[in-house]
């Protein structure tokens, strides 16, 4: 798992290579800056569709579908207690 807040644009990056995301550097760290600007969308799982809808209008619809993956699968998520 990693922190939206603190994770790195090269870690970012072998993790969009692992879903096999095909971003230039630019729109890397454009989507990077987006999540981290919005972490509260990434990491509480009920408001995901918010950071996603942005990340479908910079990017495709199936890119935006790997990248809900990756959120899903390696950023915190809010625990319910």
């Amino acid at each position: 798992m990693y922190d939206v807040a603190t994770i790195k644009l090269s870690e970012f990056k072998m993790i969009l290579k692992e879903f096999d995301i095909d971003l230039d550097e630019e729109m890397q760290e454009a989507v990077l800056s987006v999540m981290k600007n919005n972490q509260y969308a990434v990491e509480e799982e009920l408001y995901n569709f918010v950071i996603l809808r942005k990340i479908k209008q910079m990017t495709s619809e199936v890119t935006c579908q790997k990248i809900g993956k990756i959120i899903k699968t390696y950023f915190k998520h809010s625990l319910k207690t």
